[in-house]
């Protein structure tokens, strides 16, 4: 969390709490609340801390949201009440795209860094391979399928195996055609909301910036943010039904 990397790099720095406040123009107090994870610094303070210290911004807010291949967005996990809340808010700011339901079949690939799935959205069939190519960076490959049967059939006879099969129910609105919301309720999961950028500048760190920001105005607490993968969960299910 933001607060044990604060502590972090104010330790391996060889700084007081009382030494880091000073340069910040902050109470100690302040940096040990932080610290503690009891409330957080605002994004502009967050960006002061990464400037002077000559560490990444998105190391402090989470490093799987850098630039990527595929754009930025971040996913955060909610429960029902907020759920509703930030799905209310949407309504009334954004504009409404529409509902769709999806099937996603994830398979066992020897490549930690690779990732496999069909997905089933609305009876479109669209096979991914993502591939990650450096930190948190990574290229997706799509192909529309017109024959999910021959496909199983395909990745039966040449030995490529299922983890398992996760199904939501995504809506998606679009605010100001420059972010995109994807309300997702996750069968046997829970309830996340994605927010995505659809037009990057050259300027990622100010596109993340920005967004960030959009985040904090809509009061989404950014400890909310989910670093899990939904295949994560999944493949998490499943060493616990092992085991049990």
């Amino acid at each position: 969390m933001l607060g044990e990397k604060i502590k972090s790099i104010r330790g391996k720095n060889s700084l007081t709490q009382m030494q880091l406040a000073d340069i910040l123009c902050v109470s100690e107090k302040t940096i040990s609340s932080w610290e503690n994870n009891r409330t957080m610094p605002d994004l502009n303070m967050i960006y002061k801390i990464s400037d002077y210290f000559k560490k990444s911004f998105y190391y402090l807010i989470d490093d799987k949201y850098k630039d990527n291949i595929n754009g930025i967005e971040i996913k955060i996990k909610v429960d029902s009440k907020e759920y509703n809340r930030l799905l209310d808010i949407t309504k009334s700011l954004a504009k409404y795209i529409n509902t769709i339901k999806q099937n996603d079949t994830y398979y066992v690939v020897n490549n930690s860094n690779s990732s496999l799935r069909s997905r089933n959205e609305n009876g479109k069939y669209i096979f991914s391979f993502k591939e990650k190519l450096k930190d948190s960076y990574y290229k997706k490959y799509n192909v529309i399928l017109d024959n999910i049967v021959n496909l199983n059939i395909i990745l039966s006879k040449i030995g490529v195996k299922e983890i398992g099969e996760i199904k939501k129910e995504r809506i998606i609105y679009v605010y100001n055609n420059k972010y995109e919301f994807s309300f997702d309720n996750v069968d046997n999961i829970g309830l996340f909301i994605e927010i995505k950028i659809l037009d990057l500048s050259d300027n990622t760190n100010n596109d993340m910036l920005e967004l960030l920001s959009f985040m904090n105005k809509l009061n989404i607490d950014l400890n909310m943010i989910d670093k899990n993968n939904y295949v994560d969960y999944l493949e998490r299910d499943i060493i616990w039904k092992e085991k049990n």
